[in-house]
């Protein structure tokens, strides 16, 4: 069994006219991969 950590961020907001892109990755054995990402403005949206 392997140890976990669990571990609370945030977000902040990025400036007013500005945007922020959150990504991540991932790859299994050379073959299987993914990606993701979220854009948000200053306002959450």
């Amino acid at each position: 069994m392997r140890n976990c950590v669990v571990e609370d961020i945030g977000w902040c907001s990025p400036d007013v006219g500005w945007v922020r892109l959150n990504t991540d990755g991932t790859v299994k054995g050379g073959i299987n991969v993914g990606c993701g990402g979220v854009l948000r403005g200053g306002h959450g949206e």
